[in-house]
């Protein structure tokens, strides 16, 4: 909603399990329990009266595995082109998929046996939890193992072959991330912030990490 109260800029048809700006001036939300995607051009505010009529989020895919359906998708993220990612739950699809604002798949994956997806045969079984893209075009996966609890980061590329990560960091304790231009990883944890003596203060304070990458050795 604008800022001036009574005023809207989208009405969602779902609730956002994930919900993201488009460079190109849209609203994208995903939906895990109905497996959806919606996609909104932002027009300016209306008053919330008219928001049912003349905001009203456009529908997309729906439960499945084929290209332009999805399951139970738990994170998404937007390339610098403007293609939306979508990663689904490790234990049926396991993959990212690739649509536009239209919500039809993109051959995005070039190198993989299905375009349209890259299969995380890595990290199957794996909770995941957050996916975030670098300008170009590294995808990072945060997941955390479901038997050991243990974190773990992996990072793809839309372009490699096969299905392995290029590089797997572990010990990222989060529930969020993302990444900026420098590849500086910045992470929402689920520890809380503790007073210099030791105590837990009054209110719950979650705190960011920050994670720089390694320098190049040439």
């Amino acid at each position: 909603a604008s800022p001036n109260g009574g005023q809207a800029f989208a009405q969602l048809n779902l609730d956002s399990t994930v919900l993201l700006l488009h460079p190109a001036g849209h609203l994208v939300s995903v939906n895990n329990e109905n497996h959806k995607l919606e996609t909104f051009r932002l027009i300016g505010p209306m008053p919330d009266a008219q928001a049912p009529t003349s905001l009203v989020a456009r529908t997309c895919s729906g439960l499945g595995s084929r290209p332009g359906l999805m399951t139970s998708p738990t994170a998404a993220a937007i390339t610098p082109e403007g293609v939306i990612l979508v990663l689904e739950d490790s234990n049926v699809n396991n993959r990212i998929q690739a649509f536009d604002l239209g919500g039809n798949p993109i051959p995005y994956f070039k190198q993989q046996k299905t375009p349209y997806f890259l299969q995380l045969d890595a990290t199957a079984g794996a909770v995941y939890l957050d996916l975030a893209v670098e300008f170009t075009g590294y995808l990072y996966v945060l997941s955390q193992n479901a038997s050991s609890a243990s974190f773990q980061l992996d990072i793809y590329h839309p372009n490699q072959t096969g299905t392995s990560p290029i590089s797997t960091t572990t010990g990222i304790n989060a529930g969020r991330l993302t990444v900026d231009f420098w590849r500086s990883l910045y992470t929402l944890n689920y520890e809380v912030l503790q007073l210099p003596g030791g105590q837990f203060p009054p209110i719950t304070e979650p705190s960011v990490s920050l994670w720089v990458p390694t320098a190049p050795t040439s």
